[in-house]
């Protein structure tokens, strides 16, 4: 009788306990996806304006141009969970800001008590416009070298 017993109340706690820990390890998981795609859409940010701020002699319509296109190359395979994406691109005389979006779903988002899970990635990189020679140039005149031209 006390076999028969035993049987049922380990029947009963792995009915209450294996939901608790495969849904934790879900969890888990969807916040590993959260954090590599704000990761990934960050460093995509930054490079984007970096290799729009290398390009010197061109218009600011043809670096907006050549940003978006290496936005949407860099993130083409490597976004896990958003497929939304949204870019701004703004060219100031002295940086070059961009701003990706892209939603991120999450299952249960709507669920009581998961309310503040955020269902949008929102990264911005800002990169500074300065001519590498210009500021070589400042530095040797600052510190009384010879410029010869």
């Amino acid at each position: 009788m006390f076999e028969k017993e035993k049987a049922a109340y380990m029947t009963v706690e792995a009915a209450l306990v294996i939901p608790i820990i495969v849904g934790g390890i879900v969890f888990i998981m969807y916040v590993g996806f959260y954090l590599y795609d704000a990761a990934t859409i960050k460093q995509t940010a930054y490079i984007a304006a970096l290799r729009g701020n290398q390009m010197r002699k061109f218009s600011s319509c043809e670096i907006e141009n050549y940003i978006d296109k290496q936005v949407d190359e860099m993130l083409s395979r490597q976004i896990l969970s958003g497929k939304i994406i949204e870019k701004e691109i703004k060219i100031f005389q002295g940086s070059i800001t961009v701003k990706i979006y892209t939603e991120f779903k999450m299952p249960f988002a709507g669920l009581e008590g998961m309310e503040n899970i955020p269902g949008e990635i929102i990264r911005e990189a800002e990169v500074k416009r300065i001519n590498p020679m210009e500021v070589i140039r400042g530095a040797r005149k600052v510190n009384g070298y010879q410029i010869s031209k």
